[in-house]
């Protein structure tokens, strides 16, 4: 029963992160009403709070590694109450611009240990010998079910009539008794995570596969992200009232759509290399293929089924690879998310050459998730080859 309920809390810990940040990115025009400042100045601040995951997240992994995962990570669940303490405070007579940005510094330096480190918390009471696949689903679930309730809340908020500022309060006071119920639970550390100094971990050339595979993954999810709500707008011709509302409506039914399937892998799939990848990346490319052909909103569910079903098969699978080994578990976490901020910038960055060159960015969404496609079926190939079992020196 405690087993059950610590595994609750972890999941919970995941889920809040999630929806916290999904409440928050769908607040920034208030958040920038009620500081007093200009749009653009919030997004950045919000953007370099993130960008900051990049140097923190490897520091909490190797310290997980050393001193002990469930520190790590109420640190991080305090991070994030902390972070959005301050932003709750905004406009109340202090410096605007002082809570914005210590919200976000205190955010990026912190909150960054809430996923990875879960991540190799779970693999790290995963049975021995059993994939590392299932606790990574577990985990993907915890994430796409916090996508799917932060814009939840946010409906259930406005049909209680509750304003925008005590929604923030709600969800900070929930934070803070999560920080609290953190601070009390006692995980056992297992002593072959620990490691006594920071080295980069060693890596078969499959596993530097898997990462680079991460890494066009994570291009692709920048791309579709930042580009999703234009392209409605130029292949659907409305505008972009419409589109923000039907943008909402596509990612929610995304992340549940994305649970009810991960829920299925959860139970029947056991190894990431029985084709699971493979069918990834085909619906992945599907999906991009539908996305660039849309001419009416009846092909939406074609669009949202096979991105929904490529985006949470893909990422426990290429994970459960970095991973394999159980050894630094926390760096070897860390790094993959490393790269996947890298590749949310490059995807951020190449939306934008497009659309300086006025190069249709649906076709850009085509040619990235077919560029990943071949990724997933060079990584298979180098998978049948002994000679990847070979550690990089």
């Amino acid at each position: 029963m405690k087993r059950k309920i610590n595994a609750a809390l972890l999941q919970g810990n995941v889920v809040v992160f999630t929806a916290s940040q999904m409440i928050l990115l769908s607040l920034l025009p208030y958040v920038a009403e009620k500081a007093g400042l200009a749009l653009a100045h919030v997004a950045f601040a919000f953007s370099f709070g993130s960008f900051l995951f990049l140097f923190s997240s490897p520091l909490w992994g190797f310290i997980s590694d050393r001193w002990g995962r469930q520190q790590v990570i109420t640190i991080g669940v305090l991070g994030l109450c902390f972070s959005n303490i301050l932003i709750v405070l905004l406009g109340s007579g202090i410096s605007a611009e002082l809570l914005l940005w210590g919200g976000r510094i205190i955010y990026g330096l912190s909150a960054s240990a809430i996923v990875p480190v879960t991540q190799a918390l779970l693999i790290d009471q995963a049975d021995d010998g059993e994939s590392n696949l299932k606790p990574l689903i577990k985990n993907s679930i915890a994430l796409n079910t916090g996508r799917a309730l932060g814009p939840a809340y946010l409906l259930l908020s406005s049909l209680l009539f509750l304003n925008f500022q005590s929604s923030l309060l709600y969800l900070t006071v929930f934070c803070a008794c999560l920080a609290v119920l953190n601070m009390f639970l006692k995980v056992p550390v297992r002593p072959s995570s620990a490691y006594p100094q920071i080295a980069m971990p060693r890596l078969t050339i499959l596993q530097w596969g898997a990462l680079s595979m991460g890494f066009v993954f994570s291009v692709f999810v920048g791309t579709l992200n930042t580009s999703l709500a234009q392209i409605f707008i130029q292949r659907l011709g409305i505008n972009a009232k419409q589109a923000g509302a039907l943008m909402a409506q596509v990612l929610f039914a995304s992340a549940v759509l994305a649970v009810l399937i991960q829920l299925v892998l959860k139970r029947f799939s056991k190894n990431p290399w029985r084709g699971l990848m493979v069918m990834g990346g085909v619906a992945l490319a599907l999906g991009s293929l539908f996305l660039s052909r849309l001419s009416d909103s009846f092909d939406l569910p074609y669009v949202v089924l096979f991105l929904s079903a490529g985006l949470c098969i893909l990422p426990p699978c290429y994970i459960g690879i970095v991973t394999q080994g159980r050894q630094q578990l926390g760096l070897k976490t860390s790094l993959v998310g490393m790269i996947s901020t890298l590749g949310y910038a490059a995807g951020g960055t190449l939306l934008s050459l497009f659309l300086w060159l006025q190069i249709r960015i649906e076709n850009l969404v085509l040619l990235v998730g077919l560029v990943l496609l071949s990724s997933i079926l060079l990584l298979q190939y180098l998978k049948s080859k002994e000679s990847c079992y070979d550690v990089l020196s």
